[in-house]
């Protein structure tokens, strides 16, 4: 099993802040912040390609004869009660990312087909009775306590 997102540069972050200092960033509401979708002006690669390199990892991942292969190297190895439920949810998700693909969508995204439940637009008004605003501004970055900056400090991994 594989899933592949796009860069995210999160809001309040080093890399969101470096990105929005260079003028990258495109998008400025923090509900399409979520891996499948692009929302950054990177500086060689267009949208389209960036997006068709995404698909084409599904594409490449989920390819059929590739698939069939791990199903019967699957069922070689494994023969007890979670047989049936592991050869489901290996072929039902590579249906479903073949799929979401064809359509040009992130198999993450919603399922096997979109449904619309509700939108931004349905709570427009009540965001502006109850907060007084329509979107919350992102943040440039957060600056960690001196505690948490620590931890990070000591955390960090060094070549040995």
């Amino acid at each position: 099993m594989a899933s592949f997102y796009i860069l995210t540069p999160i809001p309040g972050t080093e890399q969101y802040e470096e990105f929005l200092g260079k003028g990258w960033i495109t998008e400025t509401n923090l509900d399409r912040f979520d891996g499948t979708r692009l929302l950054f002006r990177h500086p060689r690669l267009g949208p389209t390609r960036l997006t068709e390199l995404l698909l084409d990892s599904y594409r490449r991942f989920f390819h059929w004869p590739d698939v069939a292969r791990k199903l019967a190297r699957f069922m070689a190895r494994t023969r007890d009660d979670r047989t049936g439920q592991a050869l489901y949810a290996i072929a039902g998700y590579a249906v479903q990312a073949r799929f979401a693909v064809r359509r040009h969508a992130h198999p993450m995204a919603g399922g096997a087909w979109p449904v619309r439940v509700d939108g931004e637009e349905d709570y427009r008004s009540l965001r502006r009775t109850v907060f007084g605003l329509d979107q919350v501004p992102l943040p440039a970055s957060l600056t960690l306590s001196r505690a948490d900056e620590e931890l990070n400090r000591a955390a960090r991994l060094t070549a040995s």
